[in-house]
């Protein structure tokens, strides 16, 4: 990170490194682990992320984000992950809908020809039921009803998952709930096949990520990419 801050002109401890795979994070670089530990045929990329310092009112919490889709295969559908994944810095207090708005607003780096559109929050009411059964005979008794914000023309969905893109959570049906984001939380962006293919089928698509001049492939050398991210 020292050598590329220098090169790029940005501060090294706001650079984070890491090795892509499968459009997944292999792995995370921490600034004890040895560049020797990097091989020939590794692209490292490098995301700008914000300092805790540089914003001591706020908590930040840096997470990681993927993209997965729907996929048909002959008669079946299967998801499969997709796109370049990216790191992003965001308040750990942050709605859901303050959370899509900005992962919105940053996937235009990474080739989006087309504006995601905006999205409307609209209220709904919820009732649950609460289930019981009595000699093999299933009862409900209906609780009460409350009122929540749900997202109204969302391209995606965002869904807690580990760093390989397995969901093993869900965020609050309230799009207005706080969630409370932990530092290094992995988030996968669910894309319907009909969103994928309106948005981010890339084929025909140039990279938009910032490629460093060392990208050019010699002998014995590293390919780094980098992108500049910033906080809301």
């Amino acid at each position: 990170a020292q050598s590329l801050g220098s090169v790029s002109n940005m501060e090294p401890s706001s650079l984070v490194l890491a090795d892509l795979y499968a459009h997944r994070f292999f792995k995370v670089f921490s600034s004890t682990d040895k560049v020797s530990s990097i091989s020939d045929q590794d692209t490292i990329h490098a995301y700008q992320v914000v300092q805790p310092e540089q914003h001591p009112d706020r908590e930040i919490a840096t997470i990681r984000v993927l993209n997965r889709r729907v996929e048909s295969m002959f008669s079946s559908k299967r998801t499969t992950l997709f796109w370049t994944p990216f790191i992003l810095s965001v308040p750990k207090k942050i709605t859901y809908v303050q959370l899509y708005e900005e992962i919105a607003k940053h996937l235009k780096k990474y080739g989006l020809d087309k504006d995601i559109p905006p999205v409307q929050v609209v209220s709904k009411e919820s009732s649950s039921t609460d289930s019981y059964f009595v000699s093999d005979h299933k009862f409900g008794v209906e609780r009460s009803s409350e009122n929540i914000n749900e997202l109204n023309g969302a391209v995606f969905e965002i869904i807690p998952s580990d760093h390989h893109g397995n969901v093993d959570s869900n965020f609050p049906k309230n799009v207005d709930e706080a969630l409370d984001l932990k530092d290094g939380r992995s988030i996968v962006l669910d894309w319907s096949e009909e969103s994928y293919q309106k948005y981010c089928d890339l084929s025909s698509k140039r990279d938009m990520i910032q490629k460093h001049p060392s990208t050019k492939r010699e002998k014995g050398k590293i390919a780094v990419s980098y992108t500049h991210l910033t906080l809301p």
